[in-house]
């Protein structure tokens, strides 16, 4: 049997060569039928990667992937289109099959898929066009302890046999794909350390990092997300984040802030770094190569780990025990739309476990702070259970009990709106009477006509992205500056 096995970062085919060499890709399916051959099947996933170094080109990578017995590369196939623009139509399929077991010398042999999330093209692409191969998912990051997002087809879901993951948090156990029942094959954070630190020994650092490693200073490492590209906050929220980063760095002792933005990010984001390092009298260090964060922990130890809410966070605390905190977490998870967004697990726990006041710098409150195994279990599949109520029926009367006993978290994280609509436990009354006041302020002073269109245009605003907000509020202020109505409830 073919083992095909996709990748679309190089962190990812660090995460594959910890999971192969720690045994975790063996006997996946029913019949453990033993693996012949592994491929490793490239398919970049970067925003632009016409302008971002292919990842069999990154530092490294040779190193990696000599846990395969083969690497090829999808993206190069199917040219000029992007991998993730792969999705063959139904009377194509049997013909991509023939093409790929041509081009990757397949043969006719029984090919096996491990997978990344197979709601996303090429991974569901490549599912279709294998229509008989049995399926595992790999996990690399926070993603696998959220729900799946939507409903697998039975042709898809039928042959699920594993989901493998990397266990950042140990003892959490993954929601994604539950409602198929799928075995799970967690791979300890010390497998993928050890394959971070031999990465680590080959490759070359830049002339700055080496600069700093031959004369250690205390240093913060800085993660940038791409948040303004994927429209979770707006350019002057990213750059209170940039801000916020680079002082809480400062109050971490550090000297030197090294600003690693994210691989899948557009260009540029780098200025407000710069000048809120040069203000804070920090000294930066601008990291534009494709070399993995963790690598850069093992080479620098830094004094901190900062970012909104990246995996690598979760890596520099399991992996090599470094301080790692999440910077505005709660203000993104306020962000996120619609509930059911992929990134809302991942930001719950940042906040949970590592979050930290975006204005003061302040610890978080200790309702946070201070939750056991067990709680976090239930906070996850309650957040989970209200992100995909439909696939995940059995988490009801747990998500029922634990938002009853922890109304405080249940606040935090879950919107009243939210709850609501699934009869799960919230606040009562509260919404509902500060809408109601708010509403009898307005109409107070504008009258009950414009009143009416200024809440038909707040409405309009809840569903319009943040880019568009300043024209709505124009047209708001504009209305309230007009001739107020002359009545007996104006006045």
């Amino acid at each position: 049997m073919i083992q095909l096995v996709m990748a679309s970062t190089l962190y990812q085919v660090a995460s594959l060569a910890a999971m192969v060499d720690h045994g975790a890709l063996d006997g996946l399916g029913m019949s453990n039928e033993p693996v012949a051959r592994r491929v490793l099947v490239l398919a970049d996933g970067s925003q632009r990667p016409e302008v971002t170094t292919p990842i069999q080109d990154a530092a490294g990578f040779e190193e990696l992937a000599s846990r395969f017995d083969a690497v090829v590369d999808l993206g190069a196939l199917v040219w000029p289109r992007r991998p993730r623009q792969f999705n063959p139509r139904p009377e194509e399929l049997l013909m991509w099959q023939r093409l790929l077991r041509s081009h990757w010398n397949l043969g006719t042999e029984r090919v096996e898929l491990v997978l990344e999330s197979l709601q996303v093209t090429p991974a569901a692409a490549l599912a279709r066009v294998f229509h008989d191969s049995p399926i595992s998912v790999h996990a690399d990051g926070l993603m696998s302890y959220g729900p799946t997002r939507d409903r697998l087809a039975p042709s898809i879901s039928q042959r699920l046999d594993a989901l493998v993951y990397l266990e950042l948090i140990p003892g959490l156990r993954p929601v994604y794909l539950s409602e198929n029942s799928v075995a799970l094959v967690p791979v300890p954070a010390r497998a993928l350390g050890a394959v971070l630190e031999q990465l680590a020994a080959h490759l070359e650092p830049t002339p700055e990092v080496a600069a700093l490693m031959r004369a250690p200073r205390p240093a913060s490492l800085l993660l940038g997300q791409y948040l303004v590209d994927l429209r979770i906050l707006d350019p002057e929220e990213q750059l209170e984040l940039d801000r916020a980063m680079v002082a809480q760095a400062r109050s971490d002792g550090a000297q030197v802030v090294a600003y690693k933005p994210h691989p899948a990010a557009g260009l540029g984001g780098v200025a407000a770094v710069e000048e809120a390092a040069r203000e804070a009298g920090l000294e930066l260090i601008l990291v534009r190569d494709s070399v993995p964060a963790e690598v850069l922990m093992s080479w620098l130890r830094p004094v901190s780990v900062l970012s909104s809410f990246s995996t690598s966070l979760f890596t520099a605390r399991a992996v090599f025990d470094l301080p790692a905190t999440a910077i505005m977490s709660r203000l993104v998870s306020h962000r996120l739309t619609p509930f059911q967004n992929s990134n809302r697990i991942p930001v719950v726990l940042a906040d949970a476990l590592l979050g930290q006041g975006a204005q003061d710098h302040t610890p978080q409150d200790q309702t946070a702070a201070t939750l056991d195994a067990a709680q976090l279990q239930a906070l996850v599949d309650s957040v989970a259970y209200c992100m995909q109520a439909k696939l995940l029926p059995e988490l009801r009367e747990a998500s029922e009990e634990f938002l009853t006993a922890e109304p405080a978290l249940r606040d935090r994280y879950i919107r009243q709106r939210r709850l609501r609509a699934l009869g799960l436990p919230s606040a009562p009354g509260r919404s509902t009477s500060a809408a109601a006041s708010a509403r009898l302020a307005l109409e107070k002073r504008l009258g009950p006509e414009q009143t009416q269109r200024a809440v038909s245009l707040v409405r309009t605003l809840q569903r319009t992205p943040r880019y568009a907000a300043k024209t709505v509020g124009q047209r708001l202020v504009k209305w309230s500056q007009a001739p107020r109505p002359t009545s007996s409830r104006g006045r």
